[in-house]
């Protein structure tokens, strides 16, 4: 299946249930598509650069772009915009044990937040842009940036 519908590069993309798939753009924008049909379900507007996402059950969506900004959608409406970095957002993980997601940025800083936007932690020690993140099955948080190293993180302290 080939799913046509952004005008840019896709960048980003996270499952949100079987049937569902969504995707982040240098278009701007980010898509929910229907996995059965290959359509587009929805199309979340109002970032203005390269657009990064992450699906969490129950039908929240997060964006993040190079506006610095977080949106936070419910269901396709946007809940909750948030000025989250102070340079480009470039990725997200789901952060279950938590109750909320944890984002990365090229300003050298990952964030936990839950998922009503509220910033729970902020994760320092990174001396180059953090282009990727994941959560570990124990609940730690797993950075990578462009400074060579991957930091495994616990309760905001790099172990």
């Amino acid at each position: 299946m080939e799913l046509l519908g952004h005008e840019g590069a896709v960048n980003s993309l996270s499952q949100v249930t079987e049937n569902e798939l969504v995707s982040g753009s240098w278009d701007a924008t980010a898509k929910i598509w229907d996995l059965e049909t290959g359509k587009v379900k929805q199309t979340l507007t109002g970032h203005t650069h390269a657009v990064s996402v992450l699906a969490i059950q129950g039908g929240t969506v997060i964006t993040g772009s190079q506006d610095k900004m977080i949106r936070i959608w419910h269901n396709g409406k946007m809940e909750k915009e948030i000025k989250a970095h102070d340079d480009i957002v470039r990725g997200f993980s789901s952060v279950p044990q938590m109750h909320g997601f944890a984002s990365c940025s090229n300003d050298e800083v990952v964030k936990l937040w839950s998922l009503d936007g509220t910033n729970l932690l902020e994760y320092r020690g990174h001396s180059g842009f953090v282009f990727a993140i994941d959560t570990l099955e124990s609940g730690e948080i797993v950075t990578g940036g462009d400074d060579c190293t991957v930091r495994v993180w616990d309760q905001g302290e790099c172990k």
